[in-house]
Order: structure tokens, then C-alpha cells, then sequence
């Protein structure tokens, strides 16, 4: 049976090495695959051989997650106090590292799982220095599928978090964390290991007793995630 094939790019059948193909999207006995080198010629027909499906040239799979990343934000703070009937509002700026680590599953379109967040958070209020564990999650909607052989990876991305705050002096309490915004994934390094960034808006609310501090901001992060 003839197969009406549209390519991105193929090698000569003169040609003796094995190369990768990437199955696009498959309608009926019509395919739109991807060969990686080469050129075609209209309407010449190309043996692409049979059997079972393989990932040649291409070690490795992307089926889970595990990575971590290390970031940076600067903020602005707006700390509430409730004194009985009273009440005030205070603004002041804020930074904070943090380091990230993230095991996941991903299915191609998304990517998935749990995460754990250490922060290390310095603000201008009354020279307030605190640090935080949260754990959460995260959420990955890729603009192109995470398949194997994709070497660049964007996607919108999504974190949510809980933990405690400890300052270095006076009672802690609780922190929840938000963040949402852009991530890309190059895999510039193997077929399984990526090297990842984040840029987006971070928001931080702490709660102590009948206080509270919001703190929003921008926020990148840079880091490995291998996938296996």
C-alpha cells in the first residue's frame, strides 16, 4: 500500500547510516514525520523499512522527571498588623535565593509532580532575614511536545506551595508560595539531560498570629533536569 508521506527533511536512500524519525501526527495511512538531514524529491518513493518502532541514534527516555534549579527574586513587600481594633500597613523590598527540587512524570504536552523549596528571604522590614521549607507542586504546559530528539523545549509553567517560616529571632509561622510564568528546556547537553530556566511572577504570604507579610515579585531560575 502506498503511503502519502509529507517531510520535513530525509536522506538519499544512497545513503547507508541509520537516522532518526519522529512520527509528527499519523492520519489514516497519511503521516507527517521528521528525519533529521538531508533533502527530498517529490514524488520519489523512499523504503523506510518495517518491524516494530525504535528511537535509533537516540538513548534514553523522558518518562520522569527528577531536577533542581537555584533562583533569585526581588520583591516588594506590604506587611499587615492587626492590633485589636487597629491596623496598619507597611511597605518595604525584599530578595530571596531559593533552591528547588522537582520529581515528575511527563507525558509529552505536560509535565507533572511534586516539588520541595528552600528559601533564604532578607527584607527591609525592621532588617527581617528569614528562611523557609515549603512542598508543593508543579505544572508544565509545553508549547511543543517533551519527546525524544527534541532538542528545545518552551512551555508556560505553574507552582504552587506550603511550608513554615522561621526568622532568626521572634515566633514563625506559615508561608505559601505562588509562582507562574515561562520556562524553556534545552537538551544541549544528552538526549535525557536538560538544561532548565524559568522566568515568571512570584507571590509569597507569610502568616504570623494576626499578622501578615504579602511579598510579589519577579523571579528567574536556572537549573538541570534529568529525565529517564
Amino acid at each position: 500500500m502506498k503511503r502519502a508521506v509529507l517531510l520535513a527533511s530525509l536522506l538519499t536512500s544512497s545513503m547507508g547510516f541509520a537516522q532518526q524519525i519522529t512520527v509528527q501526527k499519523v492520519k489514516g495511512n497519511k503521516a507527517v514525520i521528521e528525519i533529521s538531514g538531508g533533502t527530498l524529491s517529490q514524488g520519489r518513493t523512499y523504503s523506510l523499512g518495517g518491524g516494530s518502532s525504535s528511537t535509533s541514534g537516540v538513548s534514553g527516555t523522558r518518562d520522569h522527571i527528577i531536577g533542581g534549579s537555584f533562583g533569585f527574586r526581588s520583591g516588594t513587600d506590604t506587611t499587615s498588623i492587626n492590633s485589636g481594633t487597629a491596623s496598619a500597613s507597611l511597605s518595604s523590598s525584599s530578595s530571596d535565593m531559593n533552591l528547588l527540587a522537582r520529581f515528575g512524570w511527563n507525558l509529552g504536552s505536560y509535565e507533572a509532580g511534586p516539588l520541595l523549596i528552600y528559601r533564604s528571604v532578607d527584607s527591609d522590614y525592621q532588617a527581617l532575614h528569614y528562611s523557609s521549607v515549603g512542598a508543593g507542586g508543579f505544572f508544565d504546559y509545553n508549547f511543543n511536545p517533551n519527546r525524544n530528539g527534541e532538542s528545545t523545549v518552551y512551555a508556560a509553567t505553574a507552582e504552587g506551595t506550603y511550608g513554615t517560616y522561621s526568622p532568626k529571632s521572634g515566633s514563625g509561622g506559615n508561608l505559601l508560595g505562588l509562582f507562574a510564568g515561562f520556562s524553556a528546556k534545552w537538551f544541549g547537553l544528552t538526549n535525557t539531560t536538560a538544561i532548565r530556566g524559568d522566568l515568571g511572577y512570584d507571590y509569597q504570604k507569610i502568616t504570623i498570629s494576626s499578622s501578615s507579610i504579602t511579598s510579589t515579585g519577579f523571579a528567574f531560575r536556572v537549573g538541570l533536569s534529568n529525565y529517564f
